[in-house]
Order: structure tokens, then C-alpha cells, then sequence
């Protein structure tokens, strides 16, 4: 179990953030990292997110899918946001829920260039976001839909980086493991605020909270 955070945005001068990130996936893989976010954004996307429940948006996933989620225990509902211009949330999904979306994109930027240096891979696009409810799911997914099923496909066939973000309201742990099953997993606490940026293709990564948390996610992709 790790509880170490590899950067910390506002002790990072800006310039440094994109470099710092990528060496952290060539690394190990992986990156914790400390956004600037403040109490009330975290608090108020909470509320963001309750309505969106009201609305009914959050949905079981298919369980053929969950694997390249957060898992079955991380992705036991998951909302889908509404891309506006640009792929980002639109105001349906609420301000501060569209707030943490476009950061994720600004985070994108930064980190983008200096990934075919240091990891060898290239992005230039990402996915919408996706809320993810973490709790044990009460009874099997449904069916997988031939355009569901291409959709994830085209998904997971481009993914190179995933951004997990804990929004809370409760802390939650990202298990992390290489593909290699020979290899020892990590856990990695994830109190609220905290944003990992892995890589889909070398470690498997599943979610998980004692109590009630909310994940948000995206994917860059090479095209």
C-alpha cells in the first residue's frame, strides 16, 4: 500500500508538470499526483453528482467491460457525459462536474508532449468523461449491445494514458498490477482531490471504497 503522491501542483512550477508526469509513467507506469483543487469544487461536484442520480444517468455497465474500467467493485454505475465542443462536459452534466472534465484536458496538454520522448507513445485526443460509483453491484451487468460492444472496442483499442480522479465524498484505493501476474500489485490511497494517471496497456487497475465514492475518468488516446 502506497500513500505517496508524486507531485504536488501547487508546490510544481507549471512548466514542470507535463515533464514530471511523463517520467513518473515511464517510471513505474503510473502517477499520483496532487491537483489545485479547492474544498469547495469538491464539495459542489458532489452536488453535481447527486442530481445527476436523481436524473437516473448512472447506469450498470455491461460486465464484459468492467475490467477496462475501474472493475467490478469500481465501476458498479457509471455516467456518461455529455461531449460538447471540444470533447469536454456540457452544462448538462453540471458546472463543477464539467469544471474537473476540462481539467483533465488542461492536464492532457501538459503531459502530452513529452510522452513519445520518455514512454514512447503518442496522444493527440481523449475521450468523454465518465463518472464512475464505487460499490458492489447487485446482480449481473447487462448484455452487451453490438454498439455498445464497438464503441468500448474503438476505446480500448486507441487508449495509451487513463486519468482516474477521486472526486469522493469518501477515500477509495487504486490497485495497480502488471499484466505480468508474476509481478506484485500496488494499492495506491486515493483520498478525495487525488488524480493517478496510468497506463491501460501495462497495468491492470481496478477501484475500490469502503465507503461512498465517485470516480471521474477519461481516456487519451492515439487517435
Amino acid at each position: 500500500r502506497q500513500d505517496v503522491v508524486d507531485l504536488v501542483a501547487s508546490d510544481t512550477p507549471q512548466e514542470r508538470i507535463g515533464i514530471s508526469v511523463a517520467q513518473s509513467l515511464a517510471l513505474k507506469g503510473y502517477c499520483v499526483l496532487r491537483p489545485d483543487v479547492s474544498e469547495a469544487h469538491l464539495e459542489n461536484v458532489l452536488t453535481d453528482i447527486s442530481l445527476l442520480e436523481s436524473e437516473e444517468r448512472f447506469a450498470q455497465p455491461p460486465t464484459m467491460i468492467v475490467e477496462g474500467l475501474l472493475g467490478v467493485q469500481g465501476s458498479a454505475k457509471v455516467c456518461e457525459l455529455e461531449p460538447s465542443p471540444g470533447d469536454l462536459a456540457s452544462k448538462n452534466d453540471g458546472d463543477n462536474v464539467a469544471w474537473f472534465d476540462s481539467q483533465m484536458t488542461e492536464i492532457g496538454f501538459k503531459v502530452a508532449p513529452y510522452l513519445m520522448g520518455t514512454v514512447g507513445i503518442e496522444v493527440v485526443t481523449r475521450t468523454p468523461g465518465v463518472l464512475h460509483q464505487a460499490g458492489m453491484p447487485t446482480d449481473e451487468g447487462p448484455e452487451l449491445t453490438g454498439e455498445s460492444c464497438a464503441k468500448w472496442v474503438q476505446t480500448f483499442a486507441h487508449h495509451r494514458i487513463m486519468a482516474v480522479w477521486c472526486l469522493g465524498p469518501e477515500k477509495g484505493g487504486l490497485e495497480m498490477q502488471p499484466f505480468d501476474d508474476d509481478c506484485n500489485s500496488t494499492r495506491v490511497s486515493m483520498e478525495p482531490g487525488t488524480l493517478v494517471l496510468l497506463r491501460p496497456d501495462a497495468l491492470q487497475h481496478r477501484f475500490s471504497a469502503v465507503g461512498k465514492a465517485y470516480c471521474l475518468t477519461t481516456f487519451y488516446q492515439k487517435e
